[in-house]
């Protein structure tokens, strides 16, 4: 497998804060990783060598780590994400609803993010309470890891993991909302990313303890309706497997991490680019990417 880390540059959700927002103005996670294209709404411009990633399945399964959090109990965690991917699922196409639905096959034992060739899987999300695992991303409140291939863009696999050192809440009073969080995780799950329209849930800013991100906006919905267009039959997900079948346990230690990072509070300066002018919360971009070779 090769193994890839890319960030997408803050720089663009920066700028973005100073834009109009325009109509479609959503943006697709694609599979280019160097040399990109880049529109002037900060969109990686699909094409040839920059493939939409999407999901080859109408019915995708998610999964709460069994333990969930400290400070946040697996039936109240299980709520926000039933809430969360429910949140895309009702998403109101023009023809119809999304061609996508969701299963939620939790609680899992596993809880590792990591995607196994030829052995069972999960799209686990996981709480971290004790410590935030990850180098220059302190201040990160979830990180979602994709799994792709490189050269279909299909999506294997993605696994997202919240930030339990924070102040992680449910109900009232608000801290940093869950299910607000997990509604913005899941877009990425989905396959978008960022947008420049500053009323989309998927736009790179969140403030503690608001809930607005729990619901959709237009430019949301048409993200998703792109990605994932009505079907005459879109069926009732009575098959959520996930690719090589579903495994609560873990197979063998994650082999790398690509992610979507949500930020919260000031950004670290180095490496990136115009991140004072953001506020609240700001997203990074990281990938993982399944190389053709080693792909199955």
């Amino acid at each position: 497998m090769r193994t890839d880390h890319l960030a997408l540059a803050i720089a663009a959700a920066a700028t973005s804060l100073a834009l109009a927002t325009p109509a479609g103005a959503f943006c697709r996670t694609t599979t280019c990783t160097e040399n990109c294209t880049v529109a002037a709404d900060g969109c990686t411009e699909v094409g040839p060598h920059a493939l939409a990633l999407s999901w080859p399945s109408t019915c995708v399964s998610f999964d709460v780590h069994q333990d969930a959090s400290s400070h946040v109990p697996w039936g109240a965690a299980d709520t926000a994400a039933r809430a969360a991917f429910g949140a895309w699922e009702a998403a109101a196409c023009t023809t119809g609803t999304l061609g996508l639905k969701f299963q939620d096959y939790g609680p899992i034992t596993c809880a590792q993010h990591e995607y196994n060739a030829g052995q069972g899987n999960a799209n686990v999300i996981v709480f971290r309470d004790e410590t935030w695992p990850y180098a220059g991303e302190a201040n990160a409140l979830a990180l979602t890891t994709v799994t792709f291939n490189v050269d279909t863009a299909e999506i294997y696999d993605a696994d997202i993991e919240v930030n339990g050192t924070a102040n992680i809440t449910t109900g009232m009073p608000v801290g940093y909302d869950l299910q607000a969080i997990l509604t913005h995780e899941a877009g990425h799950f989905l396959g978008l990313a960022h947008s420049p329209d500053a009323t989309a849930t998927m736009f790179p800013r969140y403030l503690a303890g608001s809930t607005s991100l729990r619901s959709l906006a237009a430019d949301d919905v048409a993200g998703a309706c792109a990605a994932y267009p009505p079907r005459a039959e879109p069926g009732d997900c009575s098959d959520a497997t996930p690719r090589h079948g579903f495994s609560s346990e873990c197979a063998v230690p994650p082999t790398g991490k690509g992610s979507c990072a949500l930020r919260s509070g000031p950004l670290p300066a180095t490496g990136w680019v115009g991140v004072s002018l953001l506020s609240g919360l700001a997203l990074a971009v990281r990938r993982r990417r399944q190389g053709r070779s080693r792909a199955s």
